[in-house]
């Protein structure tokens, strides 16, 4: 009897032994027996006395599923950081959670308040909405540059295409200093122009040139309007604004119309011509762009 007991004493110590030795103070309960009995070899223990011999004492504590065994006081300390531990974590996903929510609340209240702006942009009548600048001298959206900012030497004296003209005027009454101002654009329609609008559009447009004194090429197709032109600062404002006016469907509302002012009074065009074509855009008239602004 009393060797039983030294026995079951001296299992229990080697296991106190073992599980100090591990950094965890835990192992596999399986584990533990088995290098118990390793070391008890010769004392008569066998694995099943071991196994019941630390499942009933009160030096260590065995895992609810039976399969890890560690020393009461470690096991203790570990199911108490475990607690921490884990209110820890709770506590970090409730912030997450509310991180979240503020986000989603304040993207929320953003994606309502563009809603809000669209459909008060909606509201809005005669409101457009374009990529370009709006001009106020274009009643619309449009471009405009002096050639005197791309030229420096012009600002005390302007080059024409046959010498130099007087000192640019400064005269606040004449904005164009009395030179010649460029308008290039172009414009598609869609649905296309039925014969009688495309004729209309022409008419309308070569009518407006004559009336503002402008000059240069028109072309017109049942697909839209093509145009480079020059007149004076005024009369190029003033046609592109009538222009604005024309037809049922406001085709050249949102026309970009592009600017250039005080340029040499010999690059004025010296009439205006209007051409009916199939096409306003081709290689050829891209070639005449170019040369005429090379010039």
């Amino acid at each position: 009897m009393g060797s039983k007991e030294d026995g079951e004493a001296a299992a229990i110590k080697a296991a106190k032994k073992l599980l100090k030795k591990n950094s965890s103070s835990s192992m596999k309960l399986k584990q533990l027996v088995k290098e118990v009995v390793s070391k008890a070899d010769g004392d008569g223990n066998d694995a099943k006395s071991v196994k019941k011999w630390i499942k009933k004492s009160d030096k260590f504590g065995v895992s609810d599923c039976g399969k890890y065994v560690s020393l009461a006081g470690s096991r203790a300390k570990k199911d108490d950081d475990s607690q921490k531990e884990d209110k820890k974590k709770r506590k970090r996903d409730e912030e997450s959670e509310d991180s979240d929510g503020k986000k989603s609340a304040t993207e929320k209240k953003n994606k309502k308040g563009k809603d809000e702006e669209t459909d008060a942009s909606d509201a809005r009548p005669n409101t457009l909405i374009i990529d370009a600048p709006y001009i106020a001298d274009l009643d619309g959206p449009g471009a405009i540059h002096s050639a005197l900012d791309f030229d420096k030497t012009r600002s005390d004296s302007v080059t024409s295409g046959t010498g130099v003209e007087s000192k640019a005027d400064d005269d606040d009454e004449d904005p164009g200093k009395g030179l010649t101002t460029l308008c290039l654009f172009y414009q598609y329609v869609e649905p296309l122009w039925d014969v009688p609008t495309y004729h209309t559009a022409k008419e309308f447009a070569e009518a407006a040139g004559q009336k503002h004194g402008i000059t240069g090429r028109m072309r017109v197709a049942r697909e839209g309007l093509n145009c480079t032109l020059t007149g004076s600062y005024q009369g190029i404002r003033a046609w592109c604004r009538e222009m604005r006016t024309f037809g049922d469907r406001d085709e050249f509302k949102k026309t970009e119309f592009k600017i250039t002012d005080h340029l040499p009074r010999g690059q004025l065009f010296p009439k205006l011509n209007a051409f009916e074509v199939t096409e306003i855009v081709n290689y050829g008239f891209f070639f005449f762009f170019f040369f005429f602004l090379k010039k």
